[in-house]
């Protein structure tokens, strides 16, 4: 800690006597107020300010389709300690444990979060919990338990409102209830997407023309799903009335891999195929699964279909938009046009220069922070099942080719 003394301690030569006694006077009471006060503990409020203005600057320079930077991620900045002596812990409840190994991921990821927090899955105790995350897939307590005053409460789903199978939090018992919503959609309080792209650090120059001509088929599928809100199914098969598409795994007539996707399968996708259906099966506000952003990882162009809007989450001219075209009919015929324009076709790979994509790390240590300022966050859903269920899917329009126009302009 840096201390500027003052200007008296600079006097003539002839009051240096005088001067020196004062100054020792003066670090003497320093050293005394130091060891009474832990200054550390002082300055903690003007670091923290100072970082939070850091991530402020660095956030409102980055593309609306890129991961917010914040000082929550550890991978890009090391906080300094602000305090060397034993920190809070935040208690936190999962109900419902995912039948997926999100909870070991999420103690995990709480060993190395910046905030302390600790979770499990049982507790007799409610009030004891800082939080309760009630995971809504299969959610069987039509009753909510009693409350805690100040406890948070989080709603917490990764599927698509048509395979939510969260009913019971359509009782009015649950009306009041929920405090933060931790979701894909972008207007979550925790928003844990299936995936995220990122800027490269240093661009890279890539030979995908070169890449372009080895490849020998035109377009792949992978579904076990085949009857779906979305009707992709019935999209797949009108294409297939243009052009070739090999649909892989239950609902195809080929296999790869144990559910179509180890690494094998993604490397046969980038080293034979030009294009990957990325159809969801349902059409929902801001749906975007881990397949669009699996396969922007491989060296091939994804053709996506969903209800999210697409330029808000991925790099320009990285995917190819249904919605562009007037028909499955157009977009094939587009598609084949690729196929013999290796030139146009790479401009769907310049994005990799710059960008990449990853699949998001799960959100347990955004809400973990989150607790440490509780009432900042402060916020109430009077009825989260109509926030999560009401207007929030469509049924496809795209189907009919005279309820749409606008077709895909073709570089010639």
């Amino acid at each position: 800690m840096w201390i500027d003394v003052p200007n008296f301690c600079q006097e003539s030569r002839s009051k240096q006597t005088l001067v020196i006694i004062i100054c020792l006077g003066f670090v003497s009471s320093v050293w005394w107020m130091s060891s009474t006060v832990n200054i550390s503990n002082v300055m903690q409020g003007f670091v923290q300010t100072t970082w939070q203005r850091s991530n402020n600057i660095l956030a409102t320079k980055s593309e609306s389709f890129l991961v917010t930077v914040n000082y929550t991620d550890k991978s890009l900045f090391k906080r300094p300690p602000l305090n060397k002596g034993p920190r809070v812990r935040k208690l936190i409840l999962l109900k419902n444990n995912p039948s997926w190994p999100w909870y070991p991921m999420a103690v995990k990821q709480l060993e190395s979060c910046s905030a302390n927090c600790s979770i499990v899955t049982s507790g007799n105790n409610l009030s004891a919990f800082d939080a309760v995350i009630f995971y809504a897939v299969g959610h069987k307590e039509a009753v909510p338990p009693r409350k805690t005053s100040g406890q948070v409460w989080i709603y917490f789903i990764k599927e698509c409102p048509h395979y939510s199978a969260d009913s019971n939090f359509n009782k009015p018992e649950w009306r009041n209830k929920i405090n933060w919503t931790m979701t894909y959609r972008s207007d979550s309080d925790i928003r844990y997407p299936y995936g995220r792209i990122y800027k490269r650090e240093k661009p890279r120059q890539f030979d995908f023309l070169g890449l372009a001509r080895n490849k020998t088929k035109l377009a792949a599928w992978f579904v076990s799903n085949c009857r779906t809100p979305s009707q992709r199914e019935r999209y797949v098969q009108e294409m297939k009335k243009t052009m070739v598409v090999n649909v892989y795994g239950d609902c195809g007539d080929t296999k790869c891999g144990v559910r179509n996707s180890d690494d094998g399968c993604k490397k046969m996708l980038s080293r034979e195929y030009k294009f990957y259906l990325s159809f969801e099966n349902s059409l929902c506000h801001d749906y975007i699964t881990e397949k669009a952003f699996l396969y922007m990882g491989a060296d091939i162009v994804p053709v996506v279909r969903g209800g999210a809007n697409y330029s808000k989450f991925l790099p320009p001219n990285s995917f190819i938009n249904t919605a562009d075209f007037k028909s499955p009919k157009h977009l094939a015929e587009y598609l084949l046009y690729l196929d013999k324009n290796h030139t146009a076709y790479v401009e769907y790979f310049q994005w990799k220069n710059h960008y990449y994509s990853k699949r998001t790390r799960i959100g347990v240590c955004e809400l973990c922070q989150k607790l440490f300022n509780a009432t900042r966050y402060a916020n109430l859903y009077e009825d989260v099942y109509s926030w999560w269920h009401k207007g929030t899917c469509f049924s496809p329009k795209d189907l009919d080719s005279e309820t749409k126009s606008g077709n895909k302009k073709m570089k010639v």
